[in-house]
């Protein structure tokens, strides 16, 4: 009796029905013998001389598919390497590791103190080396650690959001670099103050503690009119970050006070059209906040010293925000769910031990330690 015509058809969708199931590289072994030692081979009506070939054309046929199987396996690892990874400073250098910590491996040698974040694509890595006192370096590494750029001098780098370009600060200059294109230029509109700013995330912007402390100043990097952002209970201003959908501005502040030094630090955030205040924290922490938005934009981040770390949802203000244990916010995992955060141990000076690196959910719970040693970190972005 005649075969179906659709035989072919039928088999190669229950082929691909158990190769999707296939959890091991055996299971297509076994989907290979399955599907010679059945129909195809009458279907062709090979002849046979011996059972013996037979056997050995089957397990023939059953070492193919198990190679093939476990080259597959290999290039699903192997693209597992290339999934989210961590930059490290640790005590001899820049390391890269999984996203769970494991597998460190050194990508930069240095013993001094280093600063790290990622381009948008997570393809390039910013390192601020400083190898001598008040004298950093610039240095852009691919993950293989070969160098793409570096510069001396360098007091404030960031990147932008769009591409591979670099807005960096010495002591009297505002420049631009494409790494891309190689072109380095000034924009339209320079800060006079370059130790502290930030791009908006259209990459059009850029907002600068004004010169006077007291006020953030919102310019066009290709001309056109400033924004100003004020508060009138605000001293003292630092480290601006803009939010994921550009609309606002959350920056450290200190309020006006009679004592010589800073009455505490809050977190104020400004709206960036009306150039109000509308959203902030009392002045508590003693320590300057790093302020930190989460990738939706939904909640921020910062540290309080003598508290550690706190996690809320806005509007800030209503005591809502989740506090746990940390000294430096490493940042955001990708996915906005949990926190990266470094805990120092006791302070015995030359003989304290080295901070450890924890993932934490943003409820406070699920606690993982990641790495010993690691002081500075950041999380590569999955755009």
């Amino acid at each position: 009796m005649a075969e179906p015509l659709d035989f072919e058809t039928t088999l190669a969708a229950r082929l691909q029905a158990r190769a999707a199931l296939a959890a091991r590289p055996f299971d297509a072994a076994a989907i290979a013998i399955a599907a010679v030692a059945t129909r195809p081979v009458r279907r062709l009506s090979i002849p046979w001389p011996t059972v013996t070939m037979r056997w050995a054309v089957l397990a023939g046929a059953a070492i193919l598919a198990a190679l093939a199987g476990a080259l597959l396996a290999g290039a699903l690892l192997r693209a597992e390497d290339t999934g989210p990874m961590l930059a490290v400073t640790r005590s001899d250098g820049v390391y890269l590791a999984k996203a769970d910590g494991t597998e460190p491996r050194r990508l930069f040698v240095t013993d001094a103190e280093s600063r790290l974040a990622w381009s948008a694509d997570g393809t390039l890595l910013l390192v601020l080396n400083r190898p001598k006192a008040d004298a950093w370096r610039a240095s852009v590494l691919r993950t293989d650690g070969s160098v793409v750029w570096t510069m001396d001098g360098v007091e404030w780098a960031e990147w932008s959001h769009v591409g591979h370009r670099v807005a960096w600060a010495d002591a009297s200059h505002y420049v631009i670099t494409d790494l891309d294109t190689g072109a380095t230029a000034p924009p339209v509109w320079s800060p006079n103050n370059t130790w502290s700013s930030a791009w908006s995330p259209d990459d059009m912007r850029i907002v600068v503690i004004d010169t006077d402390g007291r006020s953030l100043v919102v310019g066009q990097l290709d001309g056109g009119a400033t924004v100003r952002l004020t508060s009138p209970d605000i001293e003292s201003l630092f480290g601006p970050a803009w939010s994921p959908d550009g609309r606002a501005i959350a920056v450290a502040y200190s309020p006006a006070c009679t004592s010589p030094h800073p009455c505490g630090w809050g977190i104020a955030i400004f709206d960036v059209v009306t150039g109000r205040k509308i959203d902030g924290t009392e002045p508590t922490a003693q320590g300057l906040p790093d302020v930190q938005w989460s990738p939706d934009g939904t909640r921020l981040a910062w540290v309080e010293a003598g508290t550690g770390v706190v996690a809320d949802r806005l509007p800030l203000g209503d005591g809502g925000g989740i506090r746990f244990r940390g000294d430096l916010l490493a940042g955001w995992a990708p996915d906005g769910r949990s926190l990266l955060v470094r805990r120092s141990g006791p302070d015995f000076g030359d003989f304290a031990p080295p901070p450890k690196l924890w993932r934490v959910d943003v409820d406070g719970s699920h606690e993982v330690l990641l790495l010993e040693d690691a002081w500075q970190t950041a999380a590569q972005p999955t755009p």
